[in-house]
């Protein structure tokens, strides 16, 4: 539940991350680098096992926005 929050337009949060793993949604993450995303140390699991969408504002579907990455290693 979020209290005060507010609707933003569509793809206004390009720095937000999703993280994937047998591509199902389990953690978020941000873009601090063109090629780096933070997140929490226990989301991580094996980076072969791992993939990173960016732009994807629906998680119930695709607008053709949706970027997905694999993940070359992971530093803890």
């Amino acid at each position: 539940r979020i209290i005060g929050g507010y609707v933003v337009p569509s793809h206004s949060i390009k720095y937000q991350a999703s993280l994937l793993f047998s591509n199902s949604l389990y953690c978020g993450g941000i873009l601090i680098q063109p090629q780096w995303v933070m997140s929490a140390a226990h989301c991580w699991k094996p980076s072969y096992l791992v993939k990173v969408v960016l732009g994807d504002q629906n998680l119930m579907s695709s607008d053709g926005y949706e970027q997905i990455f694999n993940v070359l290693f992971i530093i803890k």
